[in-house]
């Protein structure tokens, strides 16, 4: 008796073996051999194409926005980090007798100068600017300092960054 593995076509298969219904090539009609078979739609392979590339341009577009939006979050961090590294340099020349510590309010005074920025300070002269612990309306009178240009603290990386100002 002959092995079916051995042969490699269903032709192949002798007439008498073959069970009652055998339909030769079924598996490759491209429509049902079969009463009981279900109904075979081919898609045309354009159409199966253009629906896959539609696909992927959805998915591609929707990975682009999502990098997009990230890269701009980065970028917003970059200069946040940059502003942060720009006042501590100038407070770093500010004249301050005592230690900063961490996270603790401090007031930045600057003679005869005017801050118009409240996200940026501009650069007045270094040795205008006076890093304090006593807030404006602490001062007996007027401040010896000059005028506040803001209110800020130190990090842990050593940066300083702004406190809002609640006026």
């Amino acid at each position: 008796m002959p092995s079916y593995e051995s042969l490699s076509l269903e032709s192949e298969i002798p007439k008498n073996e073959q069970p009652l219904s055998y339909a030769e090539g079924k598996r490759s009609k491209p429509y049902a051999t079969e009463a009981g078979s279900p109904l075979i739609k081919v898609e045309p392979v354009d159409e199966q194409k253009e629906k896959s590339l539609s696909a992927m341009r959805q998915h591609a577009a929707k990975q682009i926005n999502q990098l997009q939006q990230q890269a701009d979050l980065l970028v917003k961090q970059a200069r946040q980090i940059e502003n942060r590294v720009e006042l501590a340099e100038k407070i770093g020349k500010a004249r301050f007798g005592f230690k900063p510590v961490l996270l603790h309010p401090y007031f930045l005074y600057c003679r005869n100068g005017k801050n118009t920025n409240h996200d940026k300070i501009e650069s007045p002269p270094d040795d205008k600017l006076t890093l304090s612990l006593i807030a404006p309306e602490e001062w007996n009178g007027e401040c010896p300092y000059g005028e506040l240009l803001a209110i800020v603290r130190q990090l842990g990386d050593s940066t300083w960054e702004l406190i809002e100002n609640e006026e």
